[in-house]
């Protein structure tokens, strides 16, 4: 899940523990090609799409406006919705943009309909000097205190996992597109728009 849930699930009263940040962000704030937009500040008083309130597709969003200084509530009006849903409505001109992740956005550039505005990660690095970090994997608090084991076992297959991924890319997409539903190609694609982000231990 995302680390932002994490905060917000222990905000609320839970007992979730983050056990390891996986991945930085891959979203993308994309446009209508024929869109006039330079920057995301060019978009100050349009309709930005996200897929929910309480997801990193807002949170990330909002970030980034924060950091160029402008209110996510009040300086643009945020529209939610399913990622097919505000893709249809960016291209009815219904929205001014939509923030999406990967494999989303390398579907989406496929269409020719869209291109990448802005990486709102990278708004958020060159602002306050370090990385948004995104993916976290979590337990509960009382499964930890049980099963610490198990944890660190599951760390470790982690790990190997991450460092395989990176280290043949090729086999890896080919191993993840069945349960992914995906070909190994879009998968390739995917990888190209957001790099490496899996971080490996120790960075």
């Amino acid at each position: 899940m995302g680390t932002n849930s994490v905060a917000l699930l222990n905000q609320e009263g839970g007992d979730v523990k983050g056990i390891r940040v996986i991945s930085l962000p891959h979203f993308k704030v994309l446009v209508r090609k024929d869109a006039p937009y330079k920057t995301v500040a060019d978009l100050k008083g349009r309709k930005m799409a996200v897929t929910s309130i309480a997801g990193t597709s807002y949170i990330l969003t909002a970030m980034a406006l924060r950091a160029i200084n402008m209110d996510p509530k009040k300086d643009v009006e945020i529209v939610t919705g399913a990622p097919a849903t505000i893709l249809g409505l960016l291209e009815k001109q219904e929205v001014a943009s939509v923030t999406l992740w990967e494999p989303f956005v390398a579907n989406a550039l496929k269409t020719g309909m869209v291109r990448v505005l802005e990486d709102p990660s990278k708004i958020y690095k060159d602002r306050y000097g370090e990385d948004f970090l995104h993916t976290s994997l979590a337990v509960s608090g009382p499964f930890l205190a049980k099963n610490r084991e198990a944890v660190r076992s599951l760390l470790k297959a982690l790990e190997e996992g991450i460092q395989f991924t990176l280290d043949h890319p090729a086999e890896s997409n080919q191993i993840a597109a069945g349960p992914l539903k995906m070909p190994a190609e879009d998968l390739a694609d995917a990888r190209k728009s957001w790099g490496d982000s899996f971080l490996r231990a120790g960075t």
